[in-house]
């Protein structure tokens, strides 16, 4: 998962705890998701694979969290960046194969 700067965030909007503590609970929502996904995939030969788009013009696939988030859930589609990176343009050509 992306390190997010909780603390910066959470102190400059004058909650720091409370920051702390929503992300500590929503990384814990995600690794007990991750491991139900992870669980149900283990009965299937293959990961489904997916497409995500931000935008159809441009044709645009999506960045920055999702493609964590994607796989997590099982899902794979090898179109998406890597976690942290931008929306990537696509050509009709590189979904269609």
């Amino acid at each position: 998962m992306l390190p997010l700067p909780r603390a910066q965030v959470g102190e400059a909007a004058g909650v720091r705890d409370e920051a702390l503590r929503t992300v500590d609970r929503l990384r814990a929502r995600l690794r007990r998701i991750a491991g139900e996904a992870a669980a149900a995939s283990a009965a299937v030969p293959s990961h489904p694979r997916v497409l995500v788009l931000q935008s159809l013009r441009p044709l645009r696939t999506v960045g920055w969290w999702l493609p964590d988030q994607l796989t997590l859930a099982g899902g794979s589609c090898g179109l998406e960046g890597q976690p942290g990176d931008p929306a990537q343009e696509l050509t009709w050509e590189q979904v269609c194969v």
